[in-house]
């Protein structure tokens, strides 16, 4: 028998029951966040070092104001260093760091999508279950199905990436359009043009992070593949349109919510600490992780959810 259609915020239950079942994944999530994210930043390194720019510069913490850089010299950066034989080294490095961070995340999200894509399987169907049914994390397991579907991730994310620059283009003759209505007809008309015209491509680039999320809750099953995987996710989407946009509209309402109150710590500590420039930076990197990982957990919830909406959409008879 297929899957039944799940209403939404039923889905959004059964994500979190399913993330609270396996909740060792919010930590696996994080810690693969602060390594992709070390890994671009490594990357990063010696390119700014060439284009004259040094991370002292960017992030150094002066005793005054831990928010100012270190003096930079804008007659030291030159463009044309990009172009140059000696930018050959560098754009190495970082083609490389994130081909592997490419590479961790794939391995990541196939290990998380099916540990989470186990659990839904395994729980009863129905709008709300214990958590205790979705019970399905073992780190052995998470290695097996990180072993196994890497790749499939990995293709994917190249995949979606074509689709991305597809859109390029579509954003070229936007912001042409745009000029040209500023120079023929004016300021006004070049702001409706602007306004007119970005609410379509928001909407693409939207729809297609949404694709993208659905297509990796297909893809960790032995059954699914790239292409079959990418035309479950635009199916899904198609069909579960509303759903998605209210999904989408609590998801960035916590976000805000989140930030929110974040940035008003972060003004606090910054108050109380103006003047201990090192008291800042710890209290800063314990605020970035506390606030990585309220975002791991967002982030985890969204994942079970859309496995939720995949499995449960009735689109193929054995996704139960």
């Amino acid at each position: 028998m297929g899957a039944r259609r799940l209403p939404a915020l039923d889905a959004l239950g059964r994500g979190f029951a399913n993330l609270r079942a396996n909740r060792e994944l919010v930590l696996v999530e994080f810690l693969g966040a602060i390594a992709i994210l070390a890994l671009c930043v490594a990357g990063l390194v010696p390119l700014l070092h060439l284009a004259g720019l040094t991370l002292r510069q960017l992030f150094a913490l002066q005793a005054t104001n831990p928010f100012t850089a270190a003096p930079f010299d804008p007659s030291r950066f030159d463009p044309a260093r990009f172009l140059s034989p000696a930018a050959i080294g560098p754009l190495s490095i970082l083609a490389l760091a994130l081909s592997v961070a490419s590479l961790l995340w794939s391995w990541l999200q196939a290990g998380i999508f099916g540990i989470l894509s186990a659990g839904e399987r395994q729980a009863p169907p129905g709008p709300a279950r214990p958590s205790s049914v979705f019970r399905t994390y073992r780190g052995r397991d998470f290695a097996g199905w990180a072993n196994l579907f890497a790749w499939r991730f990995f293709l994917l994310l190249n995949l979606f990436g074509v689709f991305l620059l597809v859109l390029i283009p579509l954003f070229g003759l936007f912001a042409l359009a745009v000029g040209l209505a500023g120079e023929r007809a004016g300021a006004i008309a070049a702001v409706g043009v602007g306004c007119g015209g970005a609410i379509p491509l928001v909407f693409l680039l939207l729809s297609l992070a949404a694709a993208f999320g659905l297509a990796q809750a297909d893809l960790a099953r032995e059954a699914s593949d790239v292409w079959r995987a990418t035309r479950a996710g635009f199916r899904v989407l198609g069909r579960r349109l509303g759903g998605i946009v209210t999904l989408f509209g609590l998801y960035l309402f916590a976000v805000v919510i989140v930030s929110v109150v974040f940035g008003a710590v972060d003004l606090s500590l910054f108050v109380a600490l103006r003047d201990r420039a090192t008291g800042y930076a710890v209290a800063k990197v314990l605020l970035f992780g506390a606030q990585s990982i309220v975002s791991s957990v967002f982030r985890v919830a969204i994942a079970g959810t859309m496995v939720a909406l995949v499995r449960h959409d009735g689109l193929e008879a054995d996704r139960t």
